[in-house]
């Protein structure tokens, strides 16, 4: 059984799973008509107001910030790197993701002690 999901999830959640109770139904009718049925599906199920719980969950995004700062951690002192800052790929939740930029993440390079 499939549900037939009607409207939009709330701006940046999405439907991520579903349970349906009972997971299969008997389809009766004339052989003809019911042979070639692969699967039923449910009535019109509103997602419109749908909000945070089991099934729905808040959209992922990626996004890619740029010339973010690079410094070296430990190991011996005078250790430099090739490069002050680098571009940094990062995903996770649209929210989260979305409050991040370059001024509040810093990239450390953990340097073993010889």
């Amino acid at each position: 059984m499939v549900p037939r999901l009607e409207g939009r999830s709330p701006e940046g959640n999405e439907v991520v799973d579903y349970h349906l109770d009972p997971a299969t139904v008997v389809v009766i009718g004339p052989e003809n008509a019911v042979r070639n049925v692969r699967r039923a599906t449910t009535g019109s199920l509103p997602v419109g107001g749908l909000t945070a719980s089991r099934g729905v969950r808040e959209k992922a995004a990626e996004r890619v910030l740029r010339d973010v700062p690079v410094r070296v951690r430990g190991g011996a002192t005078g250790v430099r790197l090739g490069t002050e800052s680098m571009n940094v790929r990062i995903s996770g939740l649209a929210s989260l993701v979305g409050s991040l930029d370059r001024g509040n993440l810093v990239v450390e390079v953990e340097q073993e002690k010889p």
